[in-house]
């Protein structure tokens, strides 16, 4: 831990490169944290701590995979605050159980986005092709397209898999509609 009146170190682990580029300029002004490193995996965290000495670790819990096992050990070394887009995931509850201090739901994602985008989002990870979302949503193929190039470059993500991912993850979709929401947006179900 750092002495009286000595900054905060922080670290972040976030695979959200944008985020984490956010959060340190925000961070900069401030004289009692310092962001000492950062990483975008989940795998080797443990390393990543041993070479980066910190007070805090700033965790998304959702990278390539979850980081819910990588808390008991993390929290024995440094103060563990998570970062998740899922409010309705039970993975906060598993990780502050681990060892987390303190959790916060990210919604950047969901404002980032547009109503439309958001639409088109859903109609991707349900597995529609640009034609079919078209017919859905009363657009033009084209509109889809340029929609997607939109959320591409706004998310950071590369193809439509790798959106349909992104997607779940930060709780954009979900599998089964949430309590008053429509099924239209959930994905289906699996039989």
């Amino acid at each position: 831990m750092t002495a009286v009146g000595a900054p905060i170190r922080l670290a972040i682990a976030d695979d959200h490169a944008l985020f984490r580029q956010g959060l340190k300029a925000l961070l900069r002004s401030r004289d009692d944290v310092l962001v000492v490193g950062e990483t975008d995996r989940v795998e080797g965290l443990d390393r990543f701590l041993e070479g980066t000495p910190c007070d805090v670790l700033l965790l998304d819990l959702q990278m390539e995979r979850s980081a819910v096992d990588e808390i008991r050990t993390a929290a024995r070394r440094v103060h563990v605050v998570i970062v998740t887009a899922n409010e309705y995931s039970d993975e906060p509850l598993a990780a502050m159980r681990a060892g987390a201090l303190a959790g916060s739901v990210r919604e950047a994602d969901r404002q980032r986005l547009t109503p439309r985008e958001l639409e088109v989002v859903r109609h991707v990870a349900m597995g529609l092709k640009n034609g079919d979302i078209a017919r859905q949503l009363f657009i033009s193929e084209e509109t889809v397209k340029a929609h997607l190039s939109n959320v591409f470059g706004k998310l950071g993500v590369r193809d439509r898999v790798e959106l349909a991912l992104h997607a779940l993850r930060a709780g954009l979709v979900a599998l089964h509609p949430a309590p008053g929401e429509r099924h239209s947006e959930s994905l289906p179900r699996k039989s």
